[in-house]
């Protein structure tokens, strides 16, 4: 999938309240603490790895939603950017990983919320498909996800689309 189609269809699902810096960049960045938060509640017992899988990898989605939309919001070119359909590497359910992983995620997001240059959209969509192929799922599969999730989420009411906001 390229990511200026997941961007204009995830940009379809962005209210005007929400085309600001002030929702973008605190948002792009607390996604990849979030996949922290799921690595952390899973360690405490809350649940198993199953669904840590499930729920990081709807994260990373989140995140990369917001990272369409500041990189839409600050104009860069997102033409030559793929979604990888392959895993970029194994799954695995060593927490150590995943919580690196996470960490280097929260790292890119911030550098990215900072300086929205390609360089750090680059670096950051990188550290969200390892994140994501560690959790067993691929970015493309990631996409679908989160576009799904909107999708159920316009067809309740309670978002709504919406066209270019600058």
């Amino acid at each position: 999938m390229n990511f200026a189609d997941f961007q204009a269809k995830a940009h379809q699902t962005c209210t005007d309240s929400s085309w600001s810096p002030a929702y973008l960049r605190p948002g792009l960045c607390s996604e990849a603490g979030e996949a922290c938060g799921h690595i952390a509640k899973m360690v405490r017992g809350d649940y198993g790895f199953a669904d840590l899988a499930y729920l990081a990898a709807m994260e990373v989605g989140d995140g990369l939603w917001f990272s369409a939309e500041w990189a839409k919001y600050n104009g860069l070119d997102l033409s030559g950017i793929e979604l990888l359909p392959a895993t970029v590497m194994a799954p695995t359910n060593d927490i150590e990983v995943l919580e690196g992983m996470a960490r280097s995620a929260c790292k890119t997001a911030g550098q990215f919320a900072e300086w929205p240059v390609m360089d750090c959209l680059t670096a950051h969509l990188r550290q969200l498909e390892n994140l994501a192929s560690a959790l067993g799922h691929d970015m493309e599969a990631v996409g679908r996800m989160v576009l799904a999730k909107l999708h159920v989420r316009q067809m309740e009411g309670k978002i709504k689309g919406s066209g270019d906001r600058r």
